[in-house]
């Protein structure tokens, strides 16, 4: 495609309301499924943008933007494209919820995955054959909330949430949960089991 349908590609997206969400297929998606956004994405300098900040920080990265949108009932994880960093879209209805039944370090958890995917890459967008991907993110995440001295406790709260069932994407829970583990101990925390 070239720089001048690409441009008004994305002139049309801006007069119409859409965001680059829209335009591309993300990364990993933390539900199976998904709502219909019910309004623009919006950048997001709030609770979930400072967790991103936080997470990249562990790193040594640059912050990675953050996109509210209300309707999505998700947390997705869009790759970098044409040069540009990958970013973070994520429904403040679905975190809110997410929180209340399981704690502020449940989102912490979701976004330190989907931050993951961004930071360690993925081989083929919505092609993998394997979880591989997943596993890494499943892996970067559970290294991340241990630098972070998230409690056991608040690792399990994320690890209770809805998204943490197999899919096409995902491999089932026990397999994740170890893959979490793992990269847990990694990072200077202690077994689940203890």
């Amino acid at each position: 495609m070239n720089l001048k349908v690409l441009a008004a590609l994305s002139l049309y997206a801006l007069a119409f309301g859409f965001t680059t969400a829209h335009a591309q297929r993300p990364m990993c998606g933390f539900t199976q499924g998904g709502g219909f956004a019910q309004e623009p994405a919006h950048p997001d300098r709030g609770a979930a943008f400072q967790e991103v900040v936080a997470i990249c920080r562990v790193h040594g990265a640059a912050p990675i933007p953050v996109f509210s949108q209300r309707g999505v009932n998700n947390a997705l994880a869009f790759p970098p494209v044409l040069n540009r960093t990958g970013y973070i879209v994520f429904d403040p209805d679905f975190f809110n919820g997410i929180v209340a039944r399981h704690g502020r370090a449940a989102t912490v958890g979701i976004l330190a995955h989907e931050v993951g995917h961004i930071l360690t890459g993925i081989r083929v967008p919505n092609m993998i054959a394997d979880w591989s991907d997943e596993a890494r993110a499943d892996y970067f995440a559970g290294y991340t909330l241990a630098r972070m001295n998230i409690s056991r406790r608040g690792v399990q709260s994320w690890l209770a949430t809805e998204g943490f069932f197999p899919s096409h994407r995902h491999p089932d829970g026990f397999t994740r949960i170890q893959i979490v583990e793992n990269g847990y101990i990694a990072g200077g925390g202690n077994p689940f089991s203890r």
